[in-house]
């Protein structure tokens, strides 16, 4: 069904003050029927003692040299923008633009990083797959999500 009727019929969507407001439950012992074949609710404190102890583990990758050079640069213009979001003599508005522009390359960075990695975390999904093991994988960004998600 399309949002809007799914909205109306099981949230009680109702024009609110911001827009639709669909904070509402409305017809749940439809929608637990509707639901009950495709999705298994279960508790933590209800299943964790079936499940391993979490195993956390961190697995380095390499990235090529051309790569590291331009992530490199991007670092360095990073902290160039910082010190000067944190520099006193300057006035409120460079700061906050500095500050700003800072974030941003930041955001680029963690981009560009999982991509640049991805083709190692492929490698090492499929080495998992292959020997049979049981893992879960996160990531942030839908590129690399995609990318784990082909191998």
């Amino acid at each position: 069904p399309r949002w809007d009727a799914f909205a109306h019929r099981y949230c009680g969507a109702k024009q609110g003050r911001w827009g639709m407001d669909t904070s509402g439950a409305t017809n749940l012992d439809e929608l637990r029927l509707l639901l009950n074949n495709v999705m298994i609710r279960r508790l933590k404190a209800d299943v964790l003692s079936q499940l391993p102890a979490k195993r956390r583990q961190q697995v380095y990758v390499q990235i090529g040299n051309k790569a590291m050079k331009e992530l490199k640069k991007k670092m360095d213009t990073m902290d160039e923008l910082t010190k000067k979001a944190n520099a006193a003599w300057l006035g409120q508005e460079e700061r906050d633009a500095a500050k700003s522009e800072s974030q941003q390359l930041l955001n680029e960075l963690y981009k560009e990083t999982g991509a640049e990695k991805l083709p190692a975390v492929e490698e090492y999904v499929s080495m998992l797959i292959e020997g049979g093991c049981k893992f879960l994988v996160f990531a942030h960004h839908l590129e690399v999500l995609d990318g784990i998600e082909s191998a």
